[in-house]
């Protein structure tokens, strides 16, 4: 078995080496996480029976889904971090997000020095475990090299059996390539042999996720239950009263003010200074019922403690909802950007936490419980996230539901170049000003040659689908952008 897994890890290494030599990111990120997960479900069978296991697989393939799809910044980082979560939970089934990238990050620090270890060790062992390593590499590698080298015996004897044996492509191997090879075996060494550190292990387990009746700490003996039951109410009324006030000024507005007068410039203030009251109040909230549900208010506090709390919850989602509207309102006005973008992004992370808070309090859960659910939320939320292109998602809108006149070009152009389909469909039936004109089409000369370019450079391994849709976009205008020019960098028009 141990023979068995060490030709595996050989063979995964190759695979990964092979995708990624000289290549950038794209389909290749999709096929080193469909091809890893089966391999790691080999070395851990018992967990292919865990929900938790096939669900953490699911995220590793969607994010590697993401980059295939549009390889952005967000993307690639989130492919390498559901990577590290992946592996760590390989080497513990119940590992958290947080304390599992811990792991994983401990697991490749590791590595290093066992991977070495089994190469240059003292004593009496040393050359019993090198003579075991090199007999396993030979015992790879001799058949490797003799297949190698008949096969092109016989290509050379039979041009018929050259003809059928085309397929089997061997120039991708190059001095180039074995380095990037092993220089992979010794990186890739921790997470494929991962040992489990049993101090983060033991800390894991010892975090749980229910709440024990017995539970006490020094402020609940010192203050006593009832007195700390009779504070958190008080303080739950009063909170509950100041939200209540708040949010029937905000409804007002939005529907006095926002929906019948139509948005106003100024209004822009509204939403902003609304959001960040926002975000400080429900991290706020979520860490005070935390801290007050921590122990005996569970159990012998009033039973109208919890409703109080959750009517303060509920008036939260009251408060998101009228600041949803009006950043709604916002962007059909004046477009979606970024920042725009980002106030949804928030409003709906909110919302999930604050219906983990609910579930936690009304089912006697940790801390630790609201920190492992909302991590993994908030990541599957952003893997989804990182599938769809932003940049052509903003130019499309903007460039189509904002009046002409509120259009605004220089951010537009400032976008990636995802966003230039969109910008010359707009060229192509609006007068632009001449400035933009000029700019757009040495945007799109400069996008379509280093596209194109980096076409010529790679192979289908770094394809990644928006950036084929724009190429095959910019191709069909080639008169408006000039003849195609061999990518030099940058500068290359004037940038």
């Amino acid at each position: 078995m141990e023979r068995i897994k060490n030709y595996i890890y050989l063979g995964w290494v190759l695979v990964i080496a092979n995708m990624y030599y000289q290549e950038y990111f794209g389909l290749n990120a999709l096929i080193v996480s469909l091809v890893s997960i089966p391999i790691f479900g080999f070395l851990k069978q018992e967990y292919l029976i865990e929900p938790k296991w096939w669900f953490m697989s699911g995220i590793f393939a969607a994010s590697g889904l993401a980059v295939f799809l549009q390889a952005s910044v967000l993307s690639i980082f989130l492919y390498f971090f559901t990577a590290l979560v992946f592996i760590a939970t390989q080497i513990f089934l119940k590992h958290s997000l947080p304390i599992g990238i811990i792991q994983s990050v401990q697991a490749f620090g590791s590595g290093f020095y066992y991977y070495f270890e089994n190469l240059f060790t003292i004593g009496n062992s040393a050359e019993t475990k090198r003579k075991k390593v090199m007999k396993n590499v030979l015992l790879v590698l001799i058949p490797i090299l003799v297949a190698i080298i008949f096969l092109k015996l016989y290509q050379s004897a039979d041009e018929t059996f050259k003809a059928y044996t085309e397929w089997i492509n061997l120039d991708w191997i190059s001095w180039g390539f074995l380095g990037f090879y092993l220089v992979l075996t010794l990186f890739l060494y921790g997470f494929y042999y991962a040992r489990k550190d049993e101090i983060i292990t033991a800390w894991e387990e010892a975090l749980k996720n229910d709440i024990n009746e017995d539970y006490t700490d020094g402020i609940q003996r010192a203050v006593g239950v009832k007195n700390e039951t009779k504070v958190a109410i008080a303080l739950l009324i009063t909170l509950n009263a100041f939200l209540l006030l708040y949010n029937i000024i905000d409804v007002s507005f939005v529907s006095t003010k926002l929906f019948n007068h139509g948005f106003e410039s100024s209004y822009s203030q509204v939403v902003h200074g609304g959001i960040n009251a926002l975000i400080t109040s429900i991290i706020l909230v979520i860490l005070l019922l935390t801290y007050m549900f921590r122990g005996q208010l569970n159990f012998q506090g009033s039973k109208w403690i919890k409703r109080i709390a959750a009517i303060w919850l509920i008036q939260n989602l009251v408060m998101i909802s009228t600041t949803l509207a009006k950043n709604w309102e916002y962007v059909s006005h004046w477009g979606l950007t970024y920042k725009r973008i980002g106030v949804f992004v928030y409003l709906f992370l909110a919302v999930i936490g604050i219906g983990l808070t609910i579930y936690k309090l009304f089912k006697v859960q940790s801390f630790w419980f609201l920190l492992r659910t909302t991590s993994i939320s908030f990541l599957t939320f952003f893997v989804v996230f990182a599938c769809f292109s932003w940049d052509r998602i903003i130019a499309e809108h903007n460039l189509t539901h904002v009046a002409k006149e509120r259009i605004d070009l220089d951010y537009i152009l400032d976008l990636g170049s995802d966003a230039l389909p969109a910008l010359i469909q707009y060229h192509q039936t609006t007068v632009m000003d001449e400035y933009y004109e000029t700019d757009l089409i040495d945007f799109a000369r400069y996008s379509r040659d280093r596209l194109a370019s980096r076409e010529e450079r790679s192979t289908w391994r770094s394809l990644n689908m928006t950036d084929k849709y724009v190429l095959a976009e910019l191709r069909k205008w080639p008169d408006a952008f000039g003849p195609y020019d061999s990518f030099r960098g940058m500068f290359s028009y004037g940038y």
